[in-house]
């Protein structure tokens, strides 16, 4: 059966416990409508819902297991008994008792041209506290897109002004610089599970709490590289020179 949902926009890694929970409540409505189905077509013998569980695609009595009858059979009749079967649930993430804690480390290689300024950022090991994995390789790429954003943070994106008149002077992102397939280094991605006890089956968000510790990271590898500290971000070729006193 197909999920519909209306969802707040992921900002601050909230969609997880937010629409999770609402996903899950809502499963478990339309699992309590399954199990009145089965009763009220007669496919299995129960008083209430409750005195129901499913295993293995069938749906069975807790008190006696071996009594159970498949879940196709009694979609089969929702149409007839009850009509379609329409699982509901809402969540609200209010800030009363709202977490999102995440906790991640980063170490990063980078070769520095100190002649011009440029900056490679070589390879990178990212690992972060994920609660529990519910989808791996879909968490591996919430790294992989946080780890490109924080080098272009670091390294590229910046908003250039006429001094003069206040208009921006790279409006399109020809003029904007941001990383591309050429700018990834290569990433090494770990993940370490604590179960977290406020979101839905243990897991927590993860994307925009990946980029924090980026950034610093490289700035931390370019300083151990050249021996010079550069304050501002985005850390430029000029301000890399400039720092080494050749500029």
């Amino acid at each position: 059966l197909p999920i519909y949902q209306e969802s707040r926009s992921p900002g601050g890694s909230t969609v997880t416990r937010g629409s999770g929970t609402a996903i899950i409540l809502a499963a478990r409505d339309m699992k309590e409508q399954l199990f009145k189905l089965a009763i009220e077509d007669g496919r299995i013998e129960a008083n209430s819902p409750e005195e129901l569980e499913t295993e293995d695609d069938h749906i069975y009595l807790k008190a006696n297991p071996a009594t159970r009858v498949p879940i196709r059979t009694v979609t089969a009749r929702m149409n007839a008994v009850s009509g379609p079967l329409i699982g509901r649930g809402s969540y609200a993430t209010r800030r009363i008792n709202w977490s999102n804690r995440q906790w991640s480390s980063c170490v990063t290689e980078v070769e520095v041209d100190i002649d011009t300024g440029e900056v490679k950022v070589i390879e990178i090991w990212h690992y972060t506290d994920i609660g529990r994995t519910i989808w791996y390789q879909g968490s591996v790429n919430q790294c992989w897109g946080a780890i490109t954003e924080a080098i272009g943070r670091t390294l590229f994106e910046g908003l250039y002004k006429d001094e003069g008149t206040g208009i921006t002077l790279n409006p399109n992102y020809l003029d904007y610089k941001i990383p591309s397939h050429a700018d990834r280094p290569k990433m090494n991605i770990y993940f370490h599970e604590e179960i977290a006890n406020y979101a839905p089956f243990g897991a927590v968000g993860i994307a925009e709490p990946q980029v924090g510790c980026v950034g610093p990271a490289v700035a931390n590898a370019i300083y151990n590289a050249v021996g010079a500290r550069v304050f501002s971000t985005p850390i430029t070729p000029m301000k890399i020179l400039a720092a080494l006193g050749k500029a």
